[in-house]
């Protein structure tokens, strides 16, 4: 046993020391019996003092056998017999492998120390023979990888399959970090997954066979990127640029203090094609209302409605919209585009055969929502109640239908009649779903739309609207009895997985349908519609064409995407911003500028965009 002055830190340093030296001095010239030692081929000598010892084994006849020891600690227990050289005996010891000079003090007897380095030494010495020998064998007979591989133990070949899958299961934490939600990799999955330099005597075949490292386009394929995914998307752009849709985004600051002016890349230019058709986005008391949300409430809503995103700011604003509607209830969505999408898909699921009757010339939310739902539709031409009326015809009154359409046309500034519309409607056993978006605010006494304007607000089942134009915020909304909204409440995915609207939005916004229900709304809606007079009149009077709506929204058509565009950036270099419109927003072919007059534009601001645009027009053979 070793003395109790060998500490245990002094013997793992003396087997790492062993190991160490086993794997890069191997002894040689070893004629005795120990096993592991005939594999070696040589011995060297010590000088060391003599010393007697005796081995004695209580399991068999007891044999003594004289031997000579130095004063080193040996890895091996097994001592050699007595060489003779020139007719004297120089009897040594047999040192396989000598951890370290010891001071006879503490030198300890071989035995239970020597055997338990003996077994760990021979066990590697083992594992280096056999690499060895299998890399002569791959040399002489130059066997490849491959055919060695076949050839492996089975073991072998699973503990090769064992890395490889390993490798592969973390190939994404390792090159490209962990994915969204996934937890990191831990230290112990990295070593597996990125090749280490490994020990000699790790494995015989490590030399031979290579360790399995990731296909880069096999991996490619596994993970979907077989394809050339840059090559079509780099098409797709170019084809836009092709035929001269591409869309550039224009740089422009507003200024809330001097609405409608602003800057499109530091040039000065008077806005007119903002939707924020009254300025409400900068009109002091909306953003007073907005700053005492923020200290109040803090920016965000904190999640969906059902899970803490619910607050009383959220129901007093759909109790100000259900009461600007004069319906039972509202029902807030992030956006218009979610709130016709959500409220069209869930509706037409849930009542069953349920068929669609929709406007030509209806908004893509509401073309996405009767898509997505796979009812069977009807298409009618656009604000014709007589093509709408024969369609309704061809079903009978018992199935269920929706028809759907828009009050106030966003590219065209066609107005519907709204009565009739919801009479044939309901004529033939349909619902009616109405999109007041571009109307909201700017018609009707308490800016309800048109159908206020127009007295028919009771025609309308359900009525959408948004905060994000005339009321100057964002956001959506429906209006209508209490039971379908609780039911698009209950079964509408958009409205249950969104993240309500921030109380911020919530009070501006409310603050917003509260001006514009009173007698300020009814101002700004008066000087709004002589200012859109003045403004058709100018345009008649240059000799400028334009469709002739009847809302608020002026289209002035040039018929070419190219042109279009470039009239545009002619008109913001002269001061004046209006975007052009092109395909997909309206047929190819159709392409214009959409002009959209505010209650802040002056006759000075209209004179002036008068005789720039005529320049322009004439500059481009228009």
């Amino acid at each position: 046993m070793f003395s109790s002055m060998v500490s245990s830190q002094t013997l793992a340093h003396r087997l790492h020391k062993a190991v160490s030296s086993l794997l890069s001095a191997p002894i040689k010239g070893y004629t005795g019996s120990c096993p592991f030692l005939r594999s070696l081929s040589t011995i060297p000598k010590c000088n060391a003092a003599t010393a007697q010892a005796t081995d004695t084994n209580t399991q068999s006849a007891k044999t003594t056998t004289t031997t000579t020891r130095c004063g080193r600690l040996c890895c091996c227990r097994e001592l050699r017999e007595p060489e003779q050289t020139n007719g004297s005996s120089n009897e040594t010891c047999c040192p396989s492998y000598i951890i370290e000079p010891v001071n006879s003090k503490t030198f300890i007897d071989h035995d239970e120390e020597s055997s338990y380095y003996c077994s760990m030494a021979s066990s590697m010495a083992s594992k280096q023979q056999q690499q060895q020998q299998q890399l002569d064998s791959i040399e002489q007979s130059s066997i490849s990888s491959d055919e060695l591989t076949a050839r492996a133990s089975n073991q072998t070949q699973m503990q090769l399959q064992q890395q490889q899958q390993q490798q592969r299961s973390h190939y994404e934490d390792v090159k490209m970090g962990p994915r969204n939600g996934a937890p990191a990799t831990s230290e112990s999955q990295h070593n597996h997954a990125m090749p280490q330099k490994r020990s000699i005597a790790t494995s015989a075949l490590t030399s031979a066979v290579p360790y399995p490292q990731e296909d880069e386009e096999e991996v490619d394929e596994e993970r979907g990127l077989g394809y050339n995914y840059s090559t079509r998307l780099r098409e797709l752009i170019q084809s836009k640029k092709n035929d001269e849709t591409y869309r550039v985004f224009r740089r422009v600051r507003r200024f809330g203090s001097s609405f409608p002016h602003g800057t499109e890349q530091g040039r000065p230019v008077t806005i007119w094609c903002s939707n924020d058709y009254f300025g409400m986005s900068s009109h002091p008391k909306v953003g007073e209302a907005i700053r005492k949300a923020l200290m109040a409430y803090g920016a965000g809503s904190g999640g969906t409605r059902n899970i803490a995103g619910n607050s009383p700011v959220h129901e007093q604003l759909e109790w100000e919209l259900a009461d600007l509607h004069s319906k039972e209830a509202a029902l807030l969505f992030s956006s218009c585009y979610v709130a016709n999408d959500s409220t069209l898909f869930t509706l037409l699921k849930l009542i069953p055969d349920c068929q669609v009757f929709s406007d030509a010339g209806n908004h893509a939310s509401m073309i996405q929502g009767i898509r997505n739902s796979g009812a069977k539709k009807h298409i009618f031409r656009a604000f014709d109640p007589i093509d709408l009326e024969a369609k309704l015809k061809q079903l009978p009154v018992s199935v269920p239908k929706i028809v759907a359409f828009e009050t106030v046309h966003s590219m065209t500034g066609d107005v519907s009649d709204v009565g009739l519309m919801c009479d044939i409607a309901h004529k033939y056993g349909a619902l009616t779903f109405v999109d007041e978006v571009h109307a909201v605010g700017l018609y009707g006494e308490r800016g309800a739309g048109i159908a206020q304007r127009d007295g028919c607000m009771d025609k309308i089942d359900i009525v959408s609207g948004t905060l994000g134009k005339a009321y100057g915020n964002c956001g959506g909304y429906i209006a209508a009895s209490g039971e379908l909204i609780d039911v698009v409440r209950s079964y509408a995915s958009g409205f249950i997985f969104t993240t309500s609207l921030p109380p911020t939005v919530a009070c501006g916004a409310t603050e917003s349908v509260r001006i514009l229900k009173g007698n300020e709304g009814r101002r700004l809606r008066q000087q709004q519609q002589s200012n859109v007079y003045s403004m058709k009149q100018a345009l008649t009077a240059a000799g400028l064409p334009f469709y002739p709506s009847k809302s608020h929204i002026i289209p002035i058509p040039v018929g070419n995407s190219a042109k279009c565009t470039q009239v545009m950036n002619d008109l913001l270099d002269l001061g004046h911003y209006i975007q052009s419109i092109n395909y997909p927003t309206v047929p190819k072919g159709s392409e214009r500028l959409r002009l959209s007059v505010t209650p802040f534009h002056s006759e000075q601001m209209i004179n002036s965009l008068i005789e720039k645009l005529a320049t322009v027009w004439s500059r481009n053979n228009l």
